[in-house]
């Protein structure tokens, strides 16, 4: 019977120990800490949950930013159309004054 491992090296004192790869994803799933060989305590960091509800934030805050800049867009191209027109408009009527 094999058993795939993951190693891991200790950020405090550098030993290199492995453990299975199932309790490493549960590990970081959960987030909860975990101790090297000479007892030094280490973590994967946030939880895969926390991660995944800090990407929808970001994701979210993403998509209102696009909403926001195309609804500008939006803004500034009539703005522009009306510019435009008012600018034929002029012409137009400084052509006929000269005739």
């Amino acid at each position: 019977m094999s058993m795939d491992a993951y190693w891991i090296s200790c950020t405090t004192c550098g030993v290199m120990f492995a453990i299975t790869d199932s309790h490493e994803d549960q590990l970081r799933q959960s987030g909860k800490g975990f101790w090297c060989p000479n007892g030094h305590s280490l973590s994967f960091g946030e939880s895969m949950a926390e991660e995944i509800k800090l990407l929808k934030r970001q994701v979210t805050r993403r998509d209102e930013r696009i909403t926001n800049c195309r609804a500008r867009i939006a803004r500034l191209t009539q703005r522009t159309r009306a510019y435009e027109g008012a600018s034929k408009r002029r012409r137009k009527l400084r052509r006929e004054a000269k005739k």
